[in-house]
């Protein structure tokens, strides 16, 4: 995967080459002054790795990619009821160490919680990935403003809260699906 850094403050430049197809494969803003990337392994390898909605069907792919690039623990955090004891053992094998933590990603004392929690493991928190939603199929007519809230809550209301509230963390990396 090839990717050009670009510094934050350079945004503007890296749009420009963006809107000018000036480049192949991805183009990365990096808080680091000189737009250095980390390659994803030696980010995941140094702490946890917090995958929210890590039990769900992107989760559960994207937490499988995280072991094989050696996450060394995850902890997949979401509403979902089920735990595929599967996907544990192969995360496990992979070497991770795997926590599961219930936690509703809009409910900001429950993500507080979750996060201390992981504060207090001992393995700083260096990575977020948010891949949690809510699906709500209808045809765009049909659809109303509570349906929308309710399906981008988790989305919008869930990123303001990992943004906001892991400000002190030595995050490396945040995505969002």
């Amino acid at each position: 995967l090839r990717t050009s850094g670009y510094a934050s403050e350079d945004a503007a430049a890296a749009c420009r080459r963006m809107a000018q197809a000036g480049h192949i494969g991805k183009i990365v803003l990096s808080r680091r002054p000189e737009g250095e990337v980390q390659d994803l392994s030696s980010i995941v390898a140094r702490g946890t790795v917090l995958v929210v909605g890590g039990l769900g069907a992107l989760g559960s792919a994207l937490a499988q990619q995280l072991a094989r690039k050696g996450a060394k623990r995850l902890v997949l955090a979401g509403r979902a009821a089920h735990v595929d004891a599967k996907l544990i053992e192969e995360l496990q094998a992979d070497g991770a160490e795997v926590v599961i933590e219930p936690m509703d990603v809009t409910n900001p004392e429950a993500v507080e919680a979750v996060l201390q929690r992981i504060r207090s493991s001992g393995a700083p928190l260096k990575a977020v990935f948010h891949a949690a939603g809510v699906v709500q199929d209808g045809l765009l007519g049909s659809e109303t403003w509570e349906s929308y809230r309710q399906a981008g809550a988790a989305k919008i209301e869930g990123a303001w809260n990992l943004h906001r509230l892991t400000a002190g963390d030595p995050v490396e990396l945040m995505v969002f699906f």
